[in-house]
C-alpha cells in the first residue's frame, strides 16, 4: 500500500476549502422543507435514580402514509425567570412538551442490564408544534403553557426492521402450531 506524504500547506489548504463551503451545505434551510419527523427519548437510570435523558428527532421519509396521526393537546407549567428570553422559553417549552407528549402517546420500551434501565418512548410527529406560552406567573413563578401538536406511536426507523422480522416470525410460528392442531 503506497504512503502519501501531503506537505503541510496542502493540508491547511483543504482544511480551509472545507471551512468554506461546508456552511453553505448545511444550513438551516436543508430542513426546511420537513414536516415529519421521528423522535426518541430515552430515559437512562442506574440504580433506580435518572442518571441522564435524551431526546432525539430524526426527519422521517415523505414516502410512507401517516393514517394514525392525531391531534393532541396538552397544558403545563415551566418554572423559569420573568426575564427570560422568548427564543429560549420557547425552546424549553418545545422540549418539555415533547417529552410529555412522549411519555404520554409514544411507544414504550423498557431494557434492563444488571443495575442499568433505559425506558424509550418513540413517536411520529407533524411539525409545527403549536405553542401558546402565557405571561409570567408570580404566585407559581413560571410560565403556563398549552401546546398542540399531531402525534402518532410509531417505531425508530432503526427499530423497523427487528420488528418486522419478529412479528413476521411469530406469524410463522403461530401458522406451525395451527397446522399441527
Amino acid at each position: 500500500m503506497p504512503v502519501v506524504y501531503l506537505k503541510t500547506s496542502t493540508v491547511l489548504l483543504i482544511g480551509s476549502l472545507v471551512f468554506i463551503f461546508l456552511p453553505n451545505l448545511v444550513n438551516a434551510n436543508t430542513f426546511q422543507g420537513i414536516k415529519m419527523y421521528y423522535i426518541r427519548y430515552e430515559i437512562f437510570s442506574l440504580r433506580h435514580k435518572v442518571a441522564k435523558d435524551t431526546l432525539t428527532m430524526v426527519p422521517a421519509q415523505n414516502n410512507q402514509t401517516w393514517e394514525k396521526l392525531s391531534a393532541y393537546t396538552i397544558p403545563g407549567f415551566l418554572t423559569g425567570d420573568p426575564l427570560e428570553s422568548d427564543a429560549a422559553l420557547e425552546v424549553r417549552v418545545k422540549e418539555q412538551f415533547l417529552k410529555k407528549v412522549l411519555e404520554q402517546k409514544g411507544l414504550k420500551s423498557v431494557r434492563t442490564q444488571d443495575v442499568n434501565t433505559i425506558v424509550t418512548y418513540e413517536a411520529l410527529v407533524e411539525t409545527p408544534v403549536t405553542i401558546q406560552i402565557n405571561s409570567y406567573d408570580t404566585a407559581k413563578g413560571g410560565y403556563p403553557y398549552t401546546a398542540q401538536v399531531n402525534v402518532a406511536p410509531m417505531a425508530f426507523p432503526d427499530q423497523r426492521g427487528r420488528l418486522w422480522t419478529k412479528s413476521k416470525f411469530k406469524r410463522l410460528l403461530n401458522e406451525v402450531i395451527q397446522f399441527f392442531y
